[in-house]
C-alpha cells in the first residue's frame, strides 16, 4: 500500500513522528476522506498556528526589549546632555571675572592735570572779562551742567569756540577751572565768597558746599548780617541759619557794630 499524502508544508515545522509515520492498516485517509485524515489536518494545523503565535509573541518581546532599551538610552544620553550642560553653565559661571582697576581714578586725574596745563587738545576759549581760558568742552560738560546745556543744546557757543562769561572775575573763573580740572582749590576768606557764587551759577554743588562749609567756620558777630542775606540769596540753609543764630545771640553787639561801621563809612 503507498504511504499517505501530507499537505505541502514545510516540513522543519512539523514534529518528526508525523514526518516519519507509517500508516498502519491498508485505510487512506486521504483517498476514502475517513476522520483520521480530518485529524491529522486540524492537528498540522493547530502545530502550525502554535509556531507562528510563538514567533510572534517573541517578535513582540523583541520590540518590547528594544523600545525599552531605546528609552534607558535616550534618558541616559538626556542625563548626559543635562550633565554637560550644567557643566557649561558652571565653567561658564566660574570663568566670568569682573576686573576693577582701582588706580584708574588716579591716572585720570593726572591726565586731567596734564591737560589742564599745556592745554593740548584744547577747543574753546572761555572769555571772563579780558581774558580768555583755553578749554575741553567735553571736560567742561562732563563736570558742570551749566556747559553741558550750553554746549549740547541749540545754542550758539554748541557750534562755536568762543563762549563768553559776564559777571565773574578772571581770578574766579580760573579757580573754578582748577577744581574741575583737579577735583581742588585754594579757598580764603578774599575769595570764598566770589567761588560760591560762581558754583551756584556752574551748578558745582560739591565746590558751593565746600565754600558754604568754609563760610560757617568764619562767621562772627562783625559779619553774621551780610553772611546771612548772601546765604539766603544761594540757598544756603546751613549757613543762613547760623548767621542767624549768632545776630539773635548777640542782637545787641551786632547792632552797635553796624552802627560804628556805617557812621565810619
Amino acid at each position: 500500500m503507498a504511504q499517505a499524502q501530507l499537505p505541502l508544508m514545510n516540513p522543519q515545522a512539523l514534529p518528526q513522528q508525523m514526518i516519519h509515520h507509517q500508516p498502519t492498516s491498508n485505510f487512506c485517509p486521504c483517498t476514502h476522506g475517513g476522520g483520521g485524515g480530518n485529524r491529522l489536518a486540524r492537528n498540522l494545523n493547530r502545530t502550525v498556528a502554535s509556531s507562528s503565535t510563538s514567533a510572534t509573541a517573541a517578535a513582540g518581546d523583541g520590540n518590547q526589549a528594544a523600545a525599552a532599551s531605546s528609552t534607558t538610552a535616550a534618558a541616559v544620553d538626556a542625563e548626559s546632555t543635562s550633565d554637560s550642560t550644567d557643566s557649561s553653565a558652571d565653567a561658564a559661571t566660574a570663568e566670568t571675572v569682573r576686573f576693577v582697576d582701582e588706580n584708574k581714578a588716579e591716572r585720570m586725574a593726572k591726565a586731567f592735570r596734564s591737560l589742564y596745563e599745556t592745554k593740548q587738545f584744547a577747543d574753546v576759549d572761555i572769555s571772563v572779562g579780558q581774558v580768555n581760558f583755553a578749554a575741553h568742552k567735553n571736560i567742561l560738560a562732563m563736570s558742570s551742567p551749566f556747559f553741558m546745556a550750553m554746549f549740547s543744546h541749540s545754542l550758539r557757543e554748541s557750534v562755536s569756540n568762543q563762549v563768553t562769561l559776564s559777571d565773574m572775575e578772571p581770578a574766579t573763573f580760573e579757580l573754578v577751572l582748577s577744581y574741575i580740572y583737579t577735583g581742588s582749590v585754594n579757598l580764603s576768606l578774599d575769595s570764598v565768597q566770589c567761588l560760591l557764587s560762581a558754583a551756584n551759577l556752574l551748578q558745582l554743588p560739591s565746590l558751593k558746599a565746600a565754600c558754604a562749609e568754609y563760610m560757617r567756620r568764619h562767621v562772627t558777630k562783625a559779619n553774621c548780617l551780610p553772611v546771612y542775606f548772601f546765604a539766603r540769596l544761594h540757598d544756603c540753609h546751613a549757613l543762613a541759619q547760623l548767621a542767624r543764630t549768632v545776630i539773635g545771640s548777640s542782637f545787641q553787639e551786632v547792632y552797635t557794630c553796624w552802627i560804628t561801621l556805617y557812621c565810619y563809612c
